[in-house]
């Protein structure tokens, strides 16, 4: 059997479909199954270890034809957009299934219209299943966690601060939205207040910079800021190499999740409900759990009441006692 799975983007995204790629492999363990995405983000799937073959996709017709040539026995598509509606139109494959996004129900939970929640995207992906009669058994209920392996070498920055026998917390300060980012005042009291055995690596991407630049200069003697550096897979690499994870709701939280790191989870304007919360047994997620949340599906720029308490009430102390809580399972004292 050859299969093919798409899902183009984004990171967060693209880390939770190696569930469904996981239990691909274990129902078919002879198929072959390839991994339609953009090429940003082949390294990421290959961390997946389920996947025999990963394609770039391009937006070109010379593209389109040449994937044409190819035969599935099962399209699983996990996006759901023009795009990937295309591709699945055009190529000939006996089964082809599509998952649910439930967007009416997501829309109602942001209207406040529902007390009803999602479970997780992952729970979302699983419903191709219910579509291909030998893995309908699968419930929806409890899918299994996204897992991925660094497939890299740990960089030499990160060996070099592991050496010195502190603890390393990474914290990314960015998200694509406003409304998703903890405030920076609030995170130069987190790393005010935290214990001297903690050094903070400031990551993210290059768009960030400015944010991990200001954390720095707070901050000299207590940051490394390697913000903007690594691709996804050296990005892995890193997120493996430490001890702590602070983010907000973002791609490199589900990264820390599927790693299986210690990780806290900020949400701001969009809740945990949604169904974007990391799938990690050892996460703390902290939300303040107002009740205009959530305000959007996807965060805003700015906060449409004006106060801004859904980040502003997660207080500064609160992460701190999160961390020694989180530092406390671990191996290594502080």
């Amino acid at each position: 059997m050859k299969i093919l799975v798409i899902r183009l983007s984004s990171l967060g995204d693209i880390v939770l479909t190696q569930s469904v790629c996981a239990e691909l492999r274990e129902h078919y363990p002879s198929s072959i199954i390839e991994f339609l995405t953009y090429p940003a983000f082949r390294d990421l799937v290959q961390s997946f270890g389920t996947c025999d073959k990963i394609i770039s996709y391009e937006k070109t017709l010379a593209f389109h034809l040449k994937l044409m040539l190819q035969r599935y026995d099962m399209i699983v598509d996990l996006h759901q957009k023009l795009s990937t509606i295309i591709v699945r139109t055009l190529l000939r494959a006996p089964r082809k299934v599509v998952y649910q996004k439930k967007r009416q129900l997501r829309n109602r939970i942001v209207k406040h219209r529902t007390a009803k929640s999602i479970l997780s995207t992952v729970s979302l992906y699983y419903s191709v299943f219910t579509a291909i009669p030998d893995m309908q058994g699968l419930t929806l209920e409890s899918p299994k966690k996204p897992v991925i392996k660094a497939i890299g070498d740990l960089p030499p920055c990160i060996a070099e601060l592991k050496s010195e026998n502190r603890l390393l917390i990474g914290i990314f300060p960015g998200a694509a939205h406003q409304t998703k980012m903890y405030p920076i005042d609030q995170w130069n009291k987190v790393i005010g207040l935290s214990d001297a055995n903690w050094h903070f690596v400031l990551l993210g991407s290059k768009n960030e910079g400015y944010l991990c630049k200001e954390l720095e200069q707070s901050n000299p003697e207590r940051t490394t800021n390697l913000c903007g550096r690594f691709q996804i897979g050296d990005l892995i690499a890193v997120i493996n190499g430490l001890d702590l994870v602070l983010s907000n709701d973002s791609g490199p939280m589900h990264l820390a999740a599927a790693l299986q790191k210690a990780q806290i989870a900020i949400f701001g304007s969009v809740h945990p409900k949604l169904g974007f919360a990391p799938l990690n047994d050892r996460a703390i997620v902290l939300c303040a759990d107002l009740d205009c949340q959530p305000c959007s599906l996807h965060g805003r720029e700015s906060c449409p009441l004006g106060h801004f308490r859904c980040m502003t009430e997660i207080s500064p102390e609160s992460i701190v006692r999160s961390i020694s809580l989180l530092l406390g399972r671990l191996d290594r004292t502080y």
